[in-house]
């Protein structure tokens, strides 16, 4: 089971519905890559009524709508069904992007079977809950805390299976999720750095969540798949984040704003940030910044 669309109002999900009856997608002049939890969703992980304006505004100036995250693939697809605005996917870090409803697949990257289970392995020694998103869905070697509280925000179904099954798939990312201070402290003591792949890359994508991902793969090399396809150059796409793993997408993207809410670090690298105020519609202020800018005309 994943996690359906939440609208935050009847009206919101209803305003949807019309627009979509009176809008159809139209070719994309530009490209907002938008990332999903902390940006486009809201804590309850629902879109507010404010940043569904927001897209609509963003099409309306001729963008098409891209879902940028870390999230599983049919997770995203799920939530795209109830976003008829969406026009390209960009999931599990950027390890695979595609259409909406995943018909058409334009990239797919993996890590190295042989390089798997030593993760996997040295996650469970350090105690963390371990998640590997593999192409058949997404697996745990060891129920515990940790993974159920992803099973329980995520709304997930999640298949326990030894680390060698786990290993014989083919395996987009894994996944480490513990407590934000003991992460903190197997970090320090550079212990990720210690068993990371030569072929892989990590980025903690959330303070409680820490990844290994294929080298070379992140949300900006799965979003320039998807804009070659559509024929879109990285001068006409903007890209809305609040967490390190859109820092590529940062660096590599036209125009960027950072959630107020984002690290420090992770702010400087983004083109603005979205004023202060309430988390929920931080999107908005951003697209907000974004039209209200000179990148539509320099863009062109």
């Amino acid at each position: 089971m994943v996690r359906r669309l939440c609208f935050s109002s009847w009206a919101g999900a209803l305003r949807l519905v019309l627009w979509a009856a009176v809008n159809p997608p139209p070719v994309p002049r530009f490209l907002a890559a938008i990332d999903l939890d902390g940006t486009l969703l809201g804590h309850d992980g629902a879109i507010g009524d404010e940043n569904h304006v927001a897209l609509e505004r963003l099409v309306a100036h001729g963008f098409g709508i891209v879902l940028a995250s870390g999230r599983y693939a049919n997770n995203m697809a799920e939530i795209a069904g109830g976003l008829p605005m969406v026009c390209g996917l960009v999931s599990c870090q950027g390890c695979e992007a595609s259409d909406p409803r995943r018909e058409r697949i334009y990239v797919r990257e993996f890590l190295p079977p042989g390089d798997v289970a030593p993760v996997v392995a040295a996650g469970l020694q350090a105690g963390f809950g371990v998640i590997a998103y593999t192409d058949q869905g997404e697996r745990t070697p060891h129920d515990g805390p940790d993974v159920e509280r992803y099973r329980r925000i995520t709304a997930t179904e999640l298949v326990v299976m030894p680390p060698e099954a786990i290993a014989a798939e083919q395996v987009f990312k894994v996944m480490w999720i513990a407590d934000e201070a003991r992460l903190d402290a197997f970090l320090a003591r550079d212990g990720a750095e210690r068993c990371r792949p030569a072929t892989a890359e990590t980025v903690r994508s959330h303070r409680e969540v820490f990844e290994f991902v294929p080298r070379g793969v992140n949300k900006a090399t799965g979003t320039a798949a998807l804009a070659r396809e559509l024929g879109i150059p990285a001068s006409r796409i903007a890209s809305f984040g609040d967490a390190a793993n859109d820092v590529p997408l940062f660096d590599w993207t036209g125009f960027s704003v950072a959630m107020p809410h984002a690290p420090a670090d992770v702010r400087a690298r983004a083109t603005t940030t979205a004023p202060a105020g309430c988390a929920e519609s931080a999107f908005a202020r951003g697209v907000d910044m974004l039209l209200a800018s000179s990148f539509l005309g320099s863009a062109q």
